[in-house]
């Protein structure tokens, strides 16, 4: 095909999850991080804690157009039930909670990846760490990123809240603390959807749209 264009945007779409576990996710990060090297650390300043729909890119600006077919797409689902259903340790000290994928949570995912989707298509960018993989991508991730701006979509997505990244060598330790400080299942809300630019590398967490 023909050279990729990069996007100046690479943006995700996230769900910011009512209280109580907005803040018990935080508190479990921080008190790892009393002790412990944290890679990810959910603050609730800096990086709150969320839950990712899609990570993709665009140019900037599309970005409010993209906001406000997303509001209107998503202002039905704002009172669905979430339930987090266990807290696991994953690859390279990794440390999560899974969530139960509930019929209305696949219904409001397929809702907004297909916003952004529409979007891609329309306009073909792709975040710059994706054209720089492009070479070592598997055919079916390439066709995928060509049409939806990303492989990791519908049932390639992982529900999950992030709490800590830690050394392998911590990684029993700290597992235990989450453990101990995150009660499970445990149902909550969706208090707020977020648009928020990324970075290109996942660095940063600015809040271009809030609702």
């Amino acid at each position: 095909m023909n050279k990729l264009k990069p996007a100046n945007l690479s943006y995700g779409i996230v769900i910011i999850p009512t209280e109580p576990i907005f803040s018990i996710i935080s508190d479990a990060s921080l008190k790892i991080t009393e002790n412990h090297k944290n890679y990810n650390i959910i603050d609730n300043k800096i990086f709150p804690t969320h839950l990712s729909i899609i990570l993709t890119g665009t140019n900037r600006e599309y970005s409010n157009i993209i906001f406000k077919k997303l509001q209107k797409t998503t202002s039905e689902y704002k009172c669905i039930s979430l339930t987090a259903s266990e807290v696991y340790l994953g690859k390279r000290g990794y440390i999560g909670v899974k969530f139960n994928d509930s019929p209305e949570l696949k219904k409001l995912c397929h809702k907004i990846i297909s916003v952004c989707a529409s979007f891609h298509q329309k306009y073909q960018v792709f975040r710059p760490h994706i054209i720089k993989r492009w070479n070592t991508l598997q055919e079916n991730e390439k066709e995928l990123i060509i049409k939806y701006g990303t492989y990791h979509i519908f049932d390639k997505i992982d529900f999950h809240l992030s709490v800590a990244m830690v050394d392998n060598i911590d990684q029993d330790e700290c597992f235990k603390i989450a453990k101990n400080m995150i009660s499970v299942p445990q149902t909550f809300k969706i208090d707020k959807f977020q648009f928020v630019d990324m970075g290109h590398k996942n660095e940063k967490w600015e809040v271009l749209y809030e609702w």
